[in-house]
């Protein structure tokens, strides 16, 4: 999917950029409308974006619709109402003369040519939006993205989500790992997260949710959701729940879903639950066969608890990104012996 559609969409500044765009492609900037399109380029990144998605969907148009239901010579024509101007192709001249508009003339056709494209650019969105999209992070990697309406999500390590947008509901589906959601209040268009054995429903909230092998923990820092267990009989979209009704979950509180069902409410440490956003793992009396799995997200080599030393129970903070400091705590504390290779570090207990 293309950046744009992963950010706020700023009216005014992709209005600017056509109008940019297409004095350009005419070929009319002279030396002083360049030192003004340097100094608008200049004013935020958000403008140097907004530019080069522009050039991007103008260039691609034909493969954003192989069906041919639009064209952007056919949109300005529209726009201009005949006040359309033959143009060369971007940024090439050729040898055959085109008449000299007049700047009233001119003036019109920049303005409907800039309609017209904003117009494409809202197209696309459309189309895109009307596709599941994937976003996936690798080890030790996070990412940030914008969605289409204003919400936010955080992609914690060895993550990945599909967007799922229609008019009528904001639909995102974790497929692994986590997720932190800050989602921009719209009481017509429900936000969901679905895990497969879990469904949350949100208006305007934020709320973090863990997709484990066996179960999907869900804890909310902000606001209000539901939690219901999806009918796997009825569509994919039904938000019935099974076994009962949706659990209500506020601000401070946390649920386990497994197939068992949806656990009851216990409180959570919103600092703990959202440690991993900046790089921090929180634990408080975890196994150490857990506290290996969380730092295997991060970590190229994995770490491998041995025996019965997976049954430590460890409390602490630790640096995700530093499974040594994990190493240096067991040996400490519990006299650990440590082997470690080029793809694992591997716990044992100590050989007499």
């Amino acid at each position: 999917m293309r950046e744009v559609v992963t950010r706020r969409f700023n009216g005014q500044t992709y209005e600017e950029a056509c109008e940019w765009f297409v004095q350009f492609r005419a070929g009319e900037a002279d030396a002083q409308a360049r030192r003004k399109f340097d100094q608008w380029l200049r004013r935020s990144p958000e403008c140097v974006r907004a530019y080069l998605e522009i050039s991007a969907i103008w260039s691609e148009a034909p493969k954003l619709d192989p069906a041919g239901r639009w064209d952007l010579d056919s949109l300005i024509a529209a726009a201009a109402k005949g006040d359309v101007i033959d143009l060369p192709h971007p940024l090439a001249r050729e040898s055959r003369a085109v008449p000299d508009p007049t700047p009233r003339r001119h003036m019109r056709w920049l303005a409907a040519a800039g309609v017209a494209l904003c117009a494409t650019i809202s197209a696309v969105i459309i189309i895109e939006q009307s596709r599941a999209t994937t976003f996936e992070t690798s080890t030790g990697e996070q990412r940030f993205l914008t969605l289409t309406d204003g919400s936010t999500v955080n992609l914690n390590s060895q993550s990945a989500i599909e967007i799922r947008f229609n008019s009528v509901e904001r639909g995102v589906v974790l497929t692994k790992g986590e997720a932190l959601f800050h989602v921009a209040k719209n009481p017509a268009r429900p936000f969901t997260v679905s895990t497969g054995g879990a469904r949350v429903r949100a208006v305007g909230t934020e709320f973090d949710v863990y997709r484990k092998s066996a179960a999907t923990l869900v804890s909310v820092l902000e606001g209000r959701v539901e939690v219901s267990q999806p009918d796997p009989s009825r569509s994919s979209r039904s938000s019935e729940a099974r076994g009962g009704q949706p659990v209500a979950l506020t601000a401070g509180y946390r649920v386990t879903v497994t197939q068992g069902g949806i656990s009851g409410s216990e409180p959570v440490d919103a600092a703990a639950a959202i440690a991993w956003t900046q790089q921090q793992l929180i634990f408080d009396s975890a196994s150490a066969a857990d506290v290996a799995e969380e730092f295997n997200r991060y970590n190229a080599r994995r770490m491998i608890i041995e025996g019965d030393l997976a049954g430590l129970r460890l409390s602490g903070v630790f640096s995700s990104t530093d499974p040594l400091a994990l190493v240096r705590f067991l040996r400490d504390r519990f006299g650990v012996q440590v082997v470690e290779t080029d793809t694992e570090i591997r716990v044992e207990k100590k050989r007499n």
